[in-house]
């Protein structure tokens, strides 16, 4: 089980696996996973990681850890472009929420 932005960050992954994927959420746009370690070292960012508590199937709470880092979306055009000229594929997406 993971959280929701994860899960959509993820469908999105999936759909664009040759893809750097920056995820739009609010005044942030945010990279997960491999991408999140490929953005911080490339754009010069912090890595984070993200822990959330989870029920397993088993029914016990078992604790996830997720690499995330970020940067405002007012810079994006900015972080974009420096991106590109690296040679890297981009896709931006939208969070959903449900």
């Amino acid at each position: 089980m993971t959280t929701p932005i994860l899960k959509q960050w993820q469908e999105c992954k999936e759909q664009h696996p040759d893809k750097l994927i920056l995820f739009r959420v609010g005044d942030f746009i945010e990279a997960f996973g491999k991408d999140a370690e490929t953005l911080a070292k490339e754009l010069d960012l912090s890595l984070t990681l993200q822990r959330n508590w989870t029920k397993a199937e088993s029914g016990h709470s078992i604790r996830e850890t997720t690499k995330m880092t970020g940067f405002p979306a007012k810079s994006l055009e900015t972080n974009l472009k420096a991106l590109l000229a690296k040679g890297f594929k981009v896709a931006l997406c939208e969070e959903v929420k449900g």
